[in-house]
């Protein structure tokens, strides 16, 4: 937060660093904080971190520290090998002016009010309009190296010498990035990859043979970098559009804004163009600390990509600032937050914090945690119905309303004729489903984020199944002969079994479906849906782009796929398990795009992801509890733009 020095080394000695980390007055984290200095208990060394970060790769080195008039000092060495050491060296030699934040373990703290007055540190200080927390006695755990520090007021000078034996290889620098195998980059990732790479290690000057700058290879070089960085700006851009976009590639070009202002700009543009949570207003104002700790409860239980997808990144940088202290860590977050001192890591439990605000944190990240894992996990039913949003959970009648006669030509009298319409109906009714799920207080008290990041997985995973075990069991069971002669979307007998020619006859069979007036529908077909046991065969069928004949022919037939490319194959082991009546290795299904409503999967507002609401425990139980539900139903809709072969 405060005036930081980083001073460059060559190879025979690390870098250095100095740095006043705090100025003594006030400075803003999710509130006004105060620190007497006088009451911090200072080891003889501490780590320096990024950003706060405790792991292995946020650790930069370690310090010294000390108070002088009212200020805390801090010097140092930057002593690791890791990526954020040469980042931080990098560009401080391009002339970033980092500041530096410092982490105290609060032991002792008091709420003052507006308008108050405390003495620390040598001064007096006005508490705000917004009251502060006078922090008396602490711990300093570390200090870190940050972009934007809590104190606004300071400013930071920086200065690194270069030193080439620090910049690693493109490939070195990829394997910190987790990509531990290039070829599997696309070009346009690699283009980008490669340009954020150049930006932050530019090449070293060519020397002639006189020792002396070679300038005719350094505007080669230049220019080279140059066409780079732009190939890297449009890569970045690729897939994203509006004006918008347009800017941001025009000021990265330009010049004015830089590579990684470029990515943060895409990606808010990109979170813009999504549903979004509540809007968070940034700056000292308000970044309400329930969304900072439901975000970092998010991340610290392992899912940092949901974290990325539901928070802007004021709330991701705010929430990686808790560092990864676990369930506990968010906790003590939690109580310093509302003023109070941080529960005992062996009885949390017992912890006189909101109970409240801690519902709101767990729940919130458990629902975010379920949306996504209930999104990724795989469902037939999902994939092949069309959603249709109910408002209650009565039997509720879908019409089909079927034209009679056609659309004429309009005559010199300008009339229109009318169409008559014939009216046939298929019903669908909500039910709920749900289950009680928890966490034991053991597990609670060990600090088990491995349970929180299971739970969400579990019922993803069983409400996605229980509506795939509930479609299927009503397709399987054929009410009313939905699939039958009566419909024409029926194979069976000895041509039934999946095969080119069977699959020829059902497409046949699919496209040839007319109206009430004995027009084609023309409907598409879209899926290709079988048993795993027909599953090696299908992929032959489809991925195949010709077919061996037999020599002895002489029809001279070309040899090629039959197949429609963009039949989709969709694996579904219910239609042949034997726990579902009806079932049969054999058969199988060609079905169209969901909007042409084969079949229907309702859902209660149009809610598809189950709901989770935590609840009261029983006295006589330890632990947390929480309910997950959710409201569907599923029904047979169109028999005609649908088609089924038995396979025998």
């Amino acid at each position: 937060m405060n005036h930081l020095l980083l001073t460059g080394a060559n190879s025979a000695r690390l870098p250095k660093i100095n740095a006043v980390a705090y100025t003594g007055g006030l400075m803003w984290i999710f509130g006004w904080h105060v620190i007497d200095l006088s009451g911090v208990e200072i080891p003889a060394n501490f780590p320096i971190l990024s950003d706060h970060d405790s792991r292995r790769a946020g650790v930069l080195g370690q310090a010294t520290a000390r108070v002088e008039a009212g200020k805390l000092y801090v010097a140092g060495e930057l002593s690791a090998a890791n990526q954020a050491t040469r980042e931080i060296v990098a560009a401080a030699k391009n002339g970033f002016a980092w500041q530096a934040s410092v982490g105290v373990e609060i032991s002792e703290q008091r709420y003052v009010k507006p308008g108050d007055r405390i003495v620390a540190n040598g001064r007096s200080i006005t508490s705000p309009p917004e009251g502060c927390y006078f922090v008396t006695r602490g711990t300093l755990r570390e200090v870190s190296v940050v972009a934007i520090g809590a104190d606004p007021r300071t400013s930071v000078s920086i200065a690194a010498r270069k030193e080439s034996h620090m910049n690693p290889t493109f490939e070195e620098w990829l394997v910190t990035q987790h990509i531990t195998d290039p070829t599997k980059l696309s070009d346009d990732e690699r283009t980008r990859m490669h340009a954020t790479y150049v930006s932050t290690y530019p090449p070293a000057p060519t020397l002639t043979a006189a020792g002396q700058p070679d300038v005719q290879a350094a505007l080669q070089a230049a220019v080279l970098v140059e066409r780079e960085r732009i190939a890297g700006i449009n890569a970045a851009c690729t897939g994203h559009q509006g004006e918008r976009v347009e800017q941001l590639r025009a000021q990265a070009i330009a010049g004015t804004i830089t590579f990684d202002t470029l990515n943060a700009g895409l990606l808010d543009h990109l979170l813009a163009s999504r549903p979004q949570a509540p809007a968070i207003q940034t700056g000292h104002s308000t970044v309400p600390p329930e969304t900072v700790l439901t975000c970092a409860f998010i991340q610290a239980a392992g899912h940092p990509d949901t974290a990325a997808r539901h928070y802007p990144a004021p709330v991701l940088e705010a929430a990686q600032c808790l560092g990864s202290g676990g369930f506990y860590g968010v906790l003590s977050a939690l109580a310093r937050r509302t003023g109070q001192h941080a529960p005992p890591r062996d009885n949390w439990l017992a912890g006189s914090f909101s109970t409240m605000d801690l519902s709101v944190i767990i729940s919130g990240g458990l629902e975010k945690m379920l949306m996504d894992a209930f999104q990724q996990a795989p469902n037939s039913i999902r994939t092949i119905a069309k959603r249709v949003p109910l408002a209650n959970f009565r039997t509720s009648t879908m019409a089909r309303l079927n034209p009679m006669g056609g659309i004429e030509k309009v005559g010199q009298d300008g009339e229109l004729k009318h169409l008559s319409l014939e009216e046939s109906t298929a019903t669908i009714r909500l039910d709920t489903y749900g289950a009680m799920i928890g966490l034991t207080r053991q597990a609670m008290i060990n600090d088990d984020l491995g349970a929180f990041n299971q739970l969400p997985q579990d019922f993803a995973n069983l409400a996605s199944r229980k509506i795939a075990d509930v479609g299927w069991t009503l397709i399987l069971s054929n009410p009313s002969t939905f699939f039958g002669t009566d419909n024409a979307n029926l194979l069976s007998g000895g041509s039934s079994p999946l095969s080119v020619t069977s699959l020829a006859a059902a497409i046949t069979l699919l496209r040839q479906q007319i109206d009430a007036n004995g027009s084609p529908i023309d409907i598409e077909p879209r899926f290709l849906v079988v048993p795993p046991e027909l599953e090696f065969t299908a992929r032959q069928i489809i991925v195949s782009t010709q077919f061996a004949r037999d020599t002895s022919l002489a029809d001279n037939l070309p040899m090629a796929s039959g197949i429609a490319p963009n039949l989709q194959l969709v694996v579904e082991p219910r239609i042949s398990a034997a726990a579902f009546t009806g079932s049969s290795e054999t058969q199988w299904y060609v079905l169209p795009a969901p909007v042409n409503a084969a079949i229907a999967l309702g859902l209660l507002n149009s809610r598809e992801q189950p709901v989770i609401e935590q609840v009261d425990q029983p006295a006589q139980l330890l632990g947390t509890s929480w309910r997950a539900y959710l409201d569907f139903g599923v029904a047979l809709v169109e028999p005609r733009v649908a088609v089924k072969s038995n396979g025998v």
